[in-house]
Order: C-alpha cells, then sequence, then structure tokens
C-alpha cells in the first residue's frame, strides 16, 4: 500500500475530521485523497498551498495569531512530508504534537529507507529515520511506530495514553548511522508490520 491508501484509509476509519499536510506535493499528494472540509496545506515552493511560506515560519505564525486560524487551531491528523532532513523533521514533528487534537495522529513519510542510497541527504528518504530512535527515546509523551509503505516507510504517531512508554536503552545512540539502524529496524523504528496498525 502507499501514504495516500494509509493515510487515508485510517482517516475514515477514525472519523477524523481534520487535516493539515506539510510539503504540498502535486494530484497524487495525500492531500488530494482526504475527504473532509477542513483541511490545510504548508508548502515553501507551491502557490497552491494555503500557506507558501516554510513550515517553521507556519508554526511560528499560527502561535502569534498571525494567521487566519485560531493560535490554539488542534488538527486530527497531520502528515509531515516537507523537508526530510532530520533536524527539520523533528523540529515540524515537535511542532505538530503541539496541535494534534487528543486521539489524532501525525504521520512522517520516508522513516524506512529501502536502502543505503535512499537515505543520502540528495535523495528521496534523506535522514528523516533518524527522527523515529530520537522520539523513541526522549518523548514518552509520545507513541511512535514505523510501518512498510511503497516510497519509503511511514511513522505513526498518537499521544501516549498509557502510564508510561518504555523508552529506548540509554545506550542506544541516536546517531547511529544507516547500517546500525538497519541491522534492527524493530528496536531502531519500532517496527510493525502493515496488518497490525489498525491494532
Amino acid at each position: 500500500m502507499n501514504r495516500r491508501d494509509i493515510i487515508s484509509q485510517l482517516f475514515d476509519h477514525q472519523g477524523y475530521t481534520s487535516y493539515l499536510e506539510l510539503g504540498l506535493r502535486d494530484y497524487n499528494s495525500v492531500f488530494n485523497h482526504i475527504k473532509c472540509d477542513v483541511k490545510h496545506s504548508v508548502d515553501l515552493n507551491m502557490e497552491s498551498a494555503h500557506y507558501t511560506m516554510s513550515t517553521d515560519d507556519f508554526f511560528q505564525k499560527l502561535e502569534l495569531g498571525m494567521l487566519d486560524l485560531d493560535k490554539d487551531f488542534k488538527w486530527d491528523v497531520i502528515f509531515v512530508d516537507a523537508n526530510h532532513l532530520a533536524d527539520f523533521v523533528k523540529n515540524d514533528t515537535l511542532n505538530s504534537i503541539n496541535h494534534l487534537s487528543d486521539n489524532g495522529m501525525i504521520f512522517l513519510h520516508d522513516t524506512l529507507p529501502v536502502n543505503y542510497s535512499a537515505q543520502l541527504e540528495n535523495k528521496q528518504c534523506q535522514t528523516a529515520w533518524k527522527v523515529v530512535p530520537y522520539l523513541l527515546k526522549y518523548h514518552p509523551e509520545i507513541h511512535i511506530c514505523t510501518t512498510t509503505e511503497n516510497d519509503g516507510g511511514l511513522g505513526i504517531i498518537t499521544k501516549n495514553k498509557s502510564k508510561e512508554r518504555p523508552l529506548l536503552n540509554s545506550s542506544f545512540n541516536i546517531f547511529s548511522e544507516y547500517y546500525l539502524m538497519d541491522a534492527d529496524r524493530n528496536t531502531s523504528q519500532n517496527f510493525i508490520a502493515l496488518d497490525k496498525v489498525y491494532e
């Protein structure tokens, strides 16, 4: 399955009503396949986006009340698919958590690069995958897992409803290179099979 199918099916299954996409693409983007009245998009380079600016600017202006949205607005689903370098993905994710409804989901694209080449900084997935172990190690307030997807994997984040979530072992190196992650995706990326996503 591809990201459009996974996200749109979960969106419908959960009865969500609002959607934000960071990094608008084209007709094949997830945005165009989500059916709801309240949806927004942010992209630095796409004039068709609701907000043509960087994602950092978007969240800063949102929190300052400088947009046509309430500064405390929360979305049911947020898809992080803008700049795929780890620092940018981390910032987008942490900003998104602050604007996620209590039962909502955040999706991160390209968190399971299929090979070493795919995660180089000038390739498709870039270093987005490095955000997953960072969140697993330092953010017990969320739950994150990854699953397979045609174009490089999909991270799925929800707010943690249990009293505590096991964190990665303190010795786990969040700056590990691709070959270390690839050797144990179940740990580093908290990998689950696609058919377990609904559970």
